[in-house]
């Protein structure tokens, strides 16, 4: 469904590729290039790190760790896994079936070859940033779940800021990025906690703490 989706999008943002429905594409990332001092593109170059596998790799598997020391089991390394497989297939296959082109290359401050849309760096950080957000937040007190969201959602759009402005891609790309990798993390989620292997939802570490404690009020 949500390949599907994108792949309909995307031919709709494809086959169309004329200066009038263009239009807003092109007058956001002339606005993008034409604001980038360096400065800011040395930092959009380290940031945009953030959303490839190198960096969302380590990142995972130091979570899973941590989630393992806390909750004494590897849900969360089933569900980071399933989410980092499923969101870098979806975003080959969708760049196969659109298969639309980057902005110019004159454009580009990083090298970028594949089709634009979606943004795999999007997708990826959506995907991966907000899975992260879910299984540490479960491990840590309610004030601090706040603060891990808040850095995840920052993060993803930093990330996908950084793709216009370093130039190698389309505004459009990197929103369908974002809900692909969003769409995506859903659906695991979803199938996550249905068969009992996602992190546990507030209702669950409720019932859990109330659980512990009339256990120890028996003793």
């Amino acid at each position: 469904m949500l390949l599907g989706a994108t792949w309909a999008v995307g031919r709709v943002v494809r086959d169309r590729w004329d200066p009038t429905v263009a239009g807003p594409d092109h007058r956001v990332l002339g606005w993008f290039v034409e604001h980038r001092p360096d400065g800011l593109v040395a930092a959009m170059k380290v940031v945009t790190q953030c959303g490839n596998l190198g960096v969302l790799l380590p990142a995972a598997l130091l979570a899973a760790g941590w989630c393992r020391r806390r909750q004494g089991d590897w849900s969360a390394a089933g569900l980071l896994t399933v989410v980092i497989v499923g969101v870098r297939l979806l975003v080959d296959v969708g760049k196969r079936l659109v298969d639309r082109p980057r902005p110019p290359l004159a454009l580009h401050l990083i090298h970028a070859t594949d089709a634009a849309f979606p943004s795999g760096h999007a997708a990826q950080s959506a995907a991966v940033w907000g899975a992260l957000a879910v299984v540490v937040a479960a491990t840590v007190p309610p004030v601090a779940r706040i603060a891990v969201h808040l850095l995840a959602t920052a993060l993803v759009i930093a990330v996908g800021l950084s793709r216009l402005v370093l130039g190698v891609h389309w505004p459009t790309d990197v929103l369908a990025g974002w809900a692909l990798g969003a769409g995506w993390l859903a659906v695991a989620l979803a199938i996550a906690r249905s068969t009992g292997v996602g992190p546990p939802s507030d209702q669950a570490r409720a019932a859990r703490t109330d659980s512990s404690r009339s256990g120890t009020a028996r003793q």
